[in-house]
């Protein structure tokens, strides 16, 4: 596979329809290319998945987002000859040093959301950042704002308590004022790098 930043690449599937557990092909756009490899952030946001559990203090590394990035979505989407296309890489999560809040330990994964810094760096402006969620997010009860169609979703970094996480609104700007809830209305919108030509 070939791949230039800003090319957009089919890979793996997931339900994205209303009432169907039938998966559809995802598109990805390409952020950085770089020793061989991509990194792929999804075009829209694949499903609402909670952070973490109510005011539990957490890190990326212990959080329900990494488990269900790299082993529910992991397995679901990709066949197993485009899991290995997929590349396991260290995923470092630096501290909110204005919030003293901390990233936590290093993690080694296949799929992760991104950083604030990744979000700086690869998305410099608000309308950048805005993201779809598919129906099938909104079936489960994500929110969106009706105006714009673009819903919230998640990234790695810590928010202003170890229990909070930051996240892109649905204007395109950065908030970490925002902890989780028993229901997940805030969703995931996987990044990975993998193996190009």
């Amino acid at each position: 596979m070939k791949a230039n930043i800003g090319d957009k690449i089919t890979l793996g599937s997931y339900p994205q329809a209303k009432y169907t557990t039938e998966g559809a092909p995802i598109q990805w756009t390409v952020l950085d290319v770089q020793d061989g490899k991509a990194l792929l952030i999804s075009d829209q946001i694949l499903e609402s998945v909670r952070f973490n559990e109510k005011y539990a203090d957490t890190t990326w590394e212990t959080s329900i987002l990494r488990k269900w990035m790299n082993g529910e979505f992991l397995e679901k989407a990709f066949t197993d000859a485009e899991r290995e296309s997929i590349v396991s890489v260290k995923v470092e999560t630096p501290d909110n040093d204005f919030r003293g809040t901390k990233g936590g330990n290093a993690t080694e994964d296949k799929v992760f959301a991104l950083s604030k810094e990744e979000l700086e760096k690869y998305f410099p402006d608000a309308a950048s950042r805005r993201a779809p969620a598919t129906p099938h997010c909104a079936e489960a009860g994500i929110y969106t704002y009706d105006e714009t169609g673009y819903s919230i979703w998640w990234l790695r970094s810590p928010g202003y308590r170890q229990f909070a996480f930051s996240r892109v609104n649905t204007g395109g700007t950065l908030s970490d004022m925002i902890y989780d809830d028993i229901k997940a209305h805030r969703g995931a919108r996987p990044a990975m790098w993998v193996k190009v030509d």
